[in-house]
């Protein structure tokens, strides 16, 4: 299979994913792109996965949606551009502001937003 397909094939999974995780936390997407930076059809096109999200939007969402390292990791993986030194800066702002926040705060932050 040709890289160019591959990739492609990666983004649309990440929409879906996206997009999937949204809906199970009973979150409306235009909401989720106002907070993250994005116009309504932004989000749209990167849940539908033909665009590709900014690594800012896209660790924003990650955020909202309380994914873990592990699952962000796969997030960004396939984000073309993105070097080690990115990664490794992602990984320590990720787990300094994981370890900051407190699941209380979130959880009623999220209902605020339902």
């Amino acid at each position: 299979m040709r890289r160019k397909q591959k990739i492609a094939r990666e983004w649309a999974a990440m929409g879906a994913y996206l997009r999937d995780t949204r809906e199970e936390m009973g979150l409306r997407a235009d909401i989720v792109a106002n907070l993250v930076g994005l116009g309504p059809a932004m989000m749209c096109h990167i849940e539908m996965g033909r665009r590709r999200p900014s690594l800012k939007a896209l660790v924003g969402m990650m955020r909202l949606y309380q994914l873990d390292w592990e699952q962000a990791l796969k997030m960004i993986a396939p984000m073309e551009g993105v070097n080690i030194e990115q990664i490794d800066s992602f990984r320590a702002a990720w787990e300094q502001k994981t370890m900051a926040e407190d699941a209380a705060d979130h959880d009623a932050a999220v209902e605020e937003l339902r």
